[in-house]
């Protein structure tokens, strides 16, 4: 036995999961009880953001299974901190989750347009400008050998889907996403998309322009009357049938 360690019994409750704390910190720095604050249910044991926040603490673990939720319904951390009283069932997460109302994104988007005001969001300096970079494209997830739901062939030659992301800074932060099945282009529903991200980028009022910056896939012509004047933008030319010289 090595001796340079002296060992002891306790009544300390140890867990593996600690860092889920930081997690908690997150949530909370991003307001989100305030947001769903309005959407209380007295007839409900567990509010929609009792849900929301059990489903956080998974994710965050790279759990993905509603059945790994169980392991965590006595678990003291877990729930103190993600703020949770309760902890739901596998049968009530998976149920809830399935019905709750599509009004909530509209929460959650404000939730992380309030997480990121608090950031120092870095910027690019070009041509004696400074710009905060956002950056869009799409990110193929591997989703072979699953049956869920949209879950298609991707440009990647493999099934999954094809979920849109907006990054913000020169850190990368996460202002915008939207998931999409495998097989759709990128372009489809760009404008939308568009519309979407700058009416976030408007609420953060930040210092410098926003330099835009898109891959060939969205050089149309539509996504152009989706730009705010006020803002840049890089969209790489696709020569379809021009040639170089055109």
């Amino acid at each position: 036995m090595n001796k340079a360690f002296k060992l002891d019994t306790g009544n300390d409750s140890l867990h593996s999961i600690g860092g889920i704390f930081l997690g908690g910190q997150v949530l909370q720095q991003s307001e989100i009880d305030d947001e769903f604050n309005t959407d209380h249910k007295a007839n409900h044991i567990f509010q929609d953001l009792d849900i929301f926040k059990s489903q956080v603490g998974l994710l965050i673990q790279g759990r993905e299974r509603f059945t790994d939720i169980s392991q965590f319904r006595e678990n003291e951390v877990f729930m103190k901190s993600l703020g949770l009283n309760k902890v739901p069932s596998e049968e009530r997460l998976r149920q809830r989750l399935e019905i709750m109302s599509s009004e909530h994104e509209v929460h959650l988007k404000s939730a992380n347009t309030n997480l990121l005001k608090k950031q120092c969001i870095g910027n690019i300096s070009k041509g004696g400008m400074n710009f905060i970079p956002l950056d869009m494209d799409v990110s193929p997830m591997d989703n072979s050998g699953s049956h869920k739901e949209n879950v298609s062939w991707t440009y990647k030659n493999h099934d999954g889907f094809s979920p849109m992301f907006a990054y913000l800074g020169t850190e990368g932060f996460m202002l915008n996403n939207e998931l999409r099945p495998g097989s759709q282009h990128a372009q489809k529903g760009m404008p939308e998309f568009l519309d979407d991200s700058f009416t976030m980028i408007k609420k953060l009022k930040l210092k410098h322009p926003v330099l835009l910056r898109l891959d060939s896939a969205h050089d149309a012509e539509v996504n152009f009357g989706h730009l705010p004047d006020d803002q840049y933008f890089l969209i790489k030319r696709n020569l379809r049938k021009e040639s170089k010289e055109q």
